[in-house]
């Protein structure tokens, strides 16, 4: 678990100049769109299945497809904690995760241990 920590790819790909549909009033808050991929650290396949969500924060999860992508909305930048659990419901992930301030979408790499 430990490797897999260290091993979140963080490819934090943020924008800054967005687009009309991500303009913001003061005061108001914006979600954060966060796409990623999981794949099995020893042979770097997709996990195809797996539970991805944010710890502690009830309704932010997402199952992962045949390519192991996953899309999971943030309500806010932050830190959060990420794991991943397998179709058995093994903890096979986690990581934490740091949404920056001014950050629209977030991209990112997990490994799993099997």
């Amino acid at each position: 678990m430990q490797k897999s920590v260290l091993l979140l790819i963080l490819t934090l790909t943020f924008t800054l100049g967005c687009t009309s549909r991500y303009a913001t009033t003061e005061g108001s808050t914006t979600s954060i769109e966060l796409q990623g991929v999981l794949y099995w650290n020893d042979s770097e396949e997709p996990v195809e299945g797996a539970v991805v969500k944010v710890e502690n924060v009830d309704g932010i999860r997402s199952k992962t497809d045949k390519k192991g992508k996953f899309i999971l909305i943030l309500p806010k930048n932050g830190s959060y904690t990420i794991v991943a659990l397998d179709e058995e419901g093994r903890k096979i992930h986690e990581g934490r995760l740091l949404a920056p301030r001014n950050s629209r979408n977030l991209y990112l790499t997990l490994f799993a241990e099997r």
